[in-house]
């Protein structure tokens, strides 16, 4: 007892310099280094109202730490990634019999196209803000590190959403880090055991904080800790498209619930 006792100064300290070196890499919060994106001259609106955006006052010049600020998206450029692909996916919806027959690479190039369409980053006369990292994601990247990442699934169960959830938070590595879900159903009549399955898996992940809010049907919105860092914090917004065609008795009548 008298040796753990001598060595308590040392434990405290230990722990108050972890502590403070925690927070450190933590306090450039507001110093977020916007990534250059615009909306490309003579994209067409998918939005017939015109809604003006109040902005709120700039906040105060953080004090200097001599930590580099990461890049991340504004909330504002990421909720008009979210409404130019909920507008593709509902574009699906209206006509499945065109659309089910692609595969989930495909979906996801027809996405692509759609926001390459409307957004580009400033500055750069050649390439894409939304670019192709593996077989199914689209990701915008600066210095080789993802800043948004979008990925794109075809529904085989709770199980295929879990390692969605799992691959799609392996990519995110910012602090600012803001994602995408894109979840296609294909081959299931029962839609609505779908959406039952979906917000339990979600919160029955193991890196799973709490839901935010949202009112779209057939949407979530969740922060999720990172998978490379569990103290940072990253949004997570879940989209799942009901693209079933019934081609006749080829189709498929039992609900996949695993796989």
């Amino acid at each position: 007892m008298e040796g753990y006792n001598r060595s308590l100064p040392q434990l405290v300290q230990q722990a108050i310099n972890n502590r403070r070196e925690r927070l450190s890499k933590h306090a450039d919060i507001a110093a977020l280094l916007e990534i250059p994106l615009a909306k490309k001259a003579g994209a067409p609106s998918i939005t017939p109202v015109k809604v003006e955006i109040r902005c709120p006052p700039p906040l105060p010049v953080p004090p200097e730490t001599g930590l580099t600020p990461e890049p991340g998206l504004t909330d504002e450029i990421y909720e008009h990634i979210l409404r130019l692909i909920r507008h593709q996916g509902r574009t699906y919806e209206t006509t499945p019999s065109t659309y089910s027959v692609h595969n989930e690479e495909d979906l996801r190039n027809i996405i692509l196209a759609q926001l390459n369409g409307h957004i580009h980053v400033k500055g750069i006369a050649v390439g894409e803000a939304f670019r192709r990292r593996g077989k199914t994601d689209i990701c915008i990247e600066q210095d080789d590190r993802a800043a948004f990442v979008g990925e794109c699934k075809v529904w085989t169960g709770p199980s295929s959403l879990t390692g969605a959830l799992d691959q799609l938070l392996g990519y995110l590595t910012w602090r600012d880090s803001k994602a995408s879900l894109i979840v296609f159903n294909l081959n299931n009549r029962k839609f609505s055991k779908i959406l039952e399955a979906v917000p339990e898996t979600i919160r029955d992940h193991r890196l799973f904080v709490r839901n935010l809010p949202l009112e779209e049907t057939g949407e979530w919105r969740v922060q999720m800790r990172s998978q490379e860092d569990e103290g940072r914090r990253v949004i997570v917004h879940v989209f799942v498209f009901n693209l079933f065609h019934d081609s006749g008795p080829c189709a498929r009548e039992p609900w996949v619930a695993s796989s």
